[in-house]
């Protein structure tokens, strides 16, 4: 492994961190937690947040992401319609509970009846009423402000992400984007002063950097697209506000445990995660060639392979020397020595090809190749919005831009990117 492939991994360290609650009205509408509530589609009643509004009319309320579904800011329902009178907060709460709207039709039984409280409904309609310009934050005539956060705890490292981005940014064309320039732009702080800060002032996040501080549950709670973030993403993640360059924890990891069945014919035992899912997912993947081993448990070596998706020195101790462990680079990076000190042989997973790609053909630091792609990715979605740009539309934009050149594909709202792994064998 090249030592620009171990510097892009360390970039992508994570961390994670507990978000904020949401108000009620936001949580609904997003579908995130802290939302009372219920949706009353089928017997018995379930959580209204598993039924959320975004998911028929848009993150942007601006409808039509299933089937005939209407836009729902408030600006809209507030007025008259071809086909309904206004709706006022009376009208818009017996709508929600009953389905009928201000002349009296029945809407379609598609749409969930929510049972909510009072308030609930209150928050749900000031949320709707502030979703045009919320939208529009960040997108100002002569530029659009992209925010870089600066945690406290990787302050130096996100810095040198911003200021690369910066230089990149400065060599885009205003023309390109319909006269805007990119203006990159360095927020620093706490979580509960740097997010609103940058939901407030940005039309997008980019740059995430690994921090105890401020996690992609964070970021991505503050309602603005999260775009290319370094920690790895787990393939859990809201695809609706996140876009990643690299390949998700969890295909990565189904990517090695496939490798690994290819390379050889014999066991391959499995270092149990903390993910239930994800080891269920792989114990289901290798079937009866499934070696688990319980944590603090040892590796036998009758083990043709070990699987990993993470290591901590205790696994390294666990591990025998000369049987293959097949792992993420971002856990490799870490122990490289250790690894190699003790005799054990390394297949490792990077699921940043797009990242690779672009240092081979851009020579130069790691926050440099991530940078310049970074903002050749922007530039084309940028192009391919229009003038007329909002948050949403952003993310919708990148779907559409033609970066298969870059190794990349958004195309229906993938979370990430990238579409293959790459293995490296040390």
């Amino acid at each position: 492994m090249k030592a620009v492939f171990v510097a892009l991994a360390v970039l992508c360290l994570a961390h994670a961190v507990r978000a904020e609650p949401p108000s009620a009205g936001r949580a609904l509408f997003a579908g995130l937690s802290g939302a009372p509530g219920q949706a009353l589609l089928g017997n018995p009643p379930t959580e209204a947040t598993r039924f959320a509004c975004r998911n028929c009319h848009g993150r942007d309320g601006a409808g039509g992401t299933e089937g005939d579904v209407p836009p729902i800011t408030w600006d809209v329902l507030a007025r008259p319609a071809a086909n309904r009178p206004q709706y006022d907060a009376r009208a818009f709460a017996r709508l929600l509970s009953s389905g009928e709207d201000p002349a009296g039709r029945a809407l379609s039984r598609q749409m969930p009846r929510y049972r909510l409280d009072d308030p609930t409904v209150s928050s749900l309609i000031q949320h709707l009423s502030t979703l045009p310009s919320l939208e529009r934050r960040g997108i100002l005539p002569d530029r659009i402000v992209l925010a870089v956060p600066i945690p406290p705890d990787n302050a130096a490292r996100a810095t040198q992400i911003a200021e690369a981005l910066s230089r990149a940014a400065e060599a885009v064309p205003e023309a390109g984007i319909f006269g805007r320039r990119l203006e990159i732009r360095s927020i620093a702080g706490g979580p509960d002063t740097m997010i609103p800060t940058i939901a407030n002032e940005a039309a997008a996040m980019v740059g995430l950097v690994p921090s105890d501080r401020i996690s992609l549950t964070v970021a991505s709670g503050a309602g603005l697209p999260v775009l290319f973030p370094l920690p790895a993403l787990s393939g859990a993640e809201d695809p609706t506000v996140l876009r990643s360059l690299a390949a998700t924890e969890a295909e990565v990891i189904q990517a090695l445990a496939a490798r690994a069945l290819d390379d050889g014919d014999g066991p391959v035992a499995v270092l149990l995660v903390g993910d239930p899912a994800l080891t269920g997912a792989l114990l289901a993947r290798l079937g009866g060639r499934a070696l688990p081993v319980a944590p603090g448990g040892r590796v036998t070596t009758a083990a043709g392979a070990v699987l990993a998706a993470e290591l901590t020195s205790d696994d390294l101790a666990r591990l025998p020397s000369g049987i293959p462990l097949y792992a993420p680079l971002e856990a490799v990076a870490q122990h490289r020595p250790v690894l190699q000190a003790r005799g054990v042989p390394v297949v490792a997973g990077f699921g940043g090809g797009a990242l690779l790609r672009a240092g081979a053909v851009h020579p130069g630091s790691a926050e440099e190749v991530y940078a310049g792609l970074v903002v050749q990715i922007l530039t084309r979605a940028l192009a391919e919005g229009g003038r007329d740009l909002t948050r949403t539309g952003l993310l919708r934009a990148l779907g559409r831009a033609d970066l298969a050149d870059l190794g990349l594909d958004f195309a229906d709202g993938r979370l990430s990117g990238q579409p293959g792994i790459v293995f490296f064998k040390d």
